[in-house]
């Protein structure tokens, strides 16, 4: 699983919007020669420059853009280029949960928590390495976040909200989990533009489930909680997007010097491989005739998706692709 769950990007650079964060990079934490051995390797992911896509085929269209699971003010300007360049066109909206959806997650998680909690009252506390624990508890109180209630979730939901623990969002600011998807959603109500799901509601959590626990446990003892590498995790991805190139995000999972100190570097590439098959590739490969589905009822579709799912061998560009469909970069 990417830790960057991934605004759908204007076309902007980053010197045309304001840096996220003071533009801080992981990159700073590696020396030149590995520098110049992570860009190589980033360069060779097909598709990952550029976040506006069309793909066509016939008389249908396709309108595609990668988004953030967070918001920032920074995105503004991301946002409405996103509302017109990729949702006004089109007649349905495509995005990995409709609006619909999502309200019905946030109502199954409150009749039924153990969607998200471990299971038989166990705790992080008595599952982690007490290392990697004590890394966590420490982040975790000085952002203020109840370490108790962080301690019953499933790994998979502190995994995915590393960027919570990061001093350059404010965690107390409601919309900052919200996302774009959010804007995505609200644009398509105001233009009563029909919203559909990609996939059943609960399908993250049957996938995440479905992974070994002790693979799940070893996603956050792999993870490096100093607040110095979150922050600027945070900040690379954000100016990433701002830049159109998410490249280096695609690449970073298994960069050792931003696992944590303790971590053996070829598990940490076995568990996240596992995880981006999970979470990535296989739901990738699900949406394609789902959205093809969709060209039986619609010439124009927009779809609003984690920029991580765009880019790569097994990204949906490279999907669709290999179905007939041509891509095309929005320039």
């Amino acid at each position: 699983m990417k830790r960057f769950l991934l605004p759908t990007i204007a076309i902007l650079t980053a010197t045309q919007a304001d840096a996220f964060c003071g533009e801080m990079s992981f990159m700073e934490f590696l020396s030149q020669e590995r520098q110049a051995e992570v860009q190589a390797k980033a360069a060779d992911v097909i598709n990952a420059q550029g976040l506006f896509w069309t793909a066509t085929r016939g008389e249908d269209t396709l309108y595609i853009a990668g988004s953030i699971h967070i918001y920032t003010p920074e995105l503004e300007p991301l946002i409405a280029t996103m509302v017109d360049e990729v949702i006004a066109p089109t007649e349905v909206l495509l995005t990995e949960a409709s609006a619909e959806d999502f309200a019905k997650v946030n109502q199954m998680l409150a009749a039924d928590p153990s969607l998200i909690l471990l299971p038989d009252n166990k705790t992080l506390i008595d599952l982690m390495d007490p290392v990697a624990w004590s890394a966590l508890h420490e982040v975790l109180r000085d952002r203020g976040i109840p370490a108790f209630t962080v301690g019953r979730l499933k790994p998979f939901m502190v995994a995915t909200q590393l960027s919570l623990m990061s001093e350059c969002i404010d965690v107390q600011d409601p919309a900052t989990m919200e996302g774009v998807d959010h804007s995505a959603f609200l644009a398509a109500q105001e233009m009563d533009i029909p919203n559909k799901s990609l996939e059943t509601p609960t399908t993250i959590f049957e996938l995440m489930d479905s992974m070994p626990l002790d693979d799940q446990i070893a996603t956050l003892e792999i993870a490096n909680f100093n607040p110095e590498i979150i922050n600027a995790t945070l900040s690379t991805m954000v100016n990433a997007y701002l830049d159109q190139d998410i490249s280096l995000l695609m690449v970073a999972d298994t960069i050792p010097e931003l696992l944590a100190p303790y971590a053996d570097p070829d598990e940490a590439d076995r568990i996240m491989a596992d995880q981006n098959d999970l979470l990535l590739d296989q739901r990738n490969h699900n949406w394609i005739p789902v959205i093809e589905a969709e060209t039986t009822d619609y010439d124009d579709i927009s779809i609003v998706v984690g920029a991580a799912h765009l880019p790569g061998e097994d990204g949906i560009l490279n999907l669709l692709a290999e179905n007939g469909w041509s891509i095309a970069r929005i320039e």
